[in-house]
């Protein structure tokens, strides 16, 4: 299954470097699954950043299927670069 969706995501102020967001999207079924439902959102995240520019994201999605028939929960790290810093 496939799962394109544009959401926002914000840093909220504060001596810890929160990030939340939302969004919504849809299915798209591969390898015979014809599904093709609605999805929404939330998501949560720290975004910890060094003086070189580099930073990590540890991220937590809440997503609801066809809300609310069904639920998945991804956890995934990215790594950035910030160019120009």
């Amino acid at each position: 299954m496939l799962l394109p969706e544009a959401g926002v995501m914000a840093r909220v102020p504060g001596k810890i470097p929160l990030i939340v967001g939302a969004g919504a999207g849809h299915t798209i079924g591969v390898r015979g699954n014809p599904t093709d439902e609605l999805t929404l959102y939330a998501a949560t995240g720290l975004e910890i950043e060094d003086r070189a520019g580099w930073a990590v994201r540890p991220e937590l999605r809440l997503r609801a299927v066809k809300p609310w028939a069904g639920t998945i929960a991804d956890f995934t790290l990215g790594v950035l670069r910030r160019l120009g810093a």
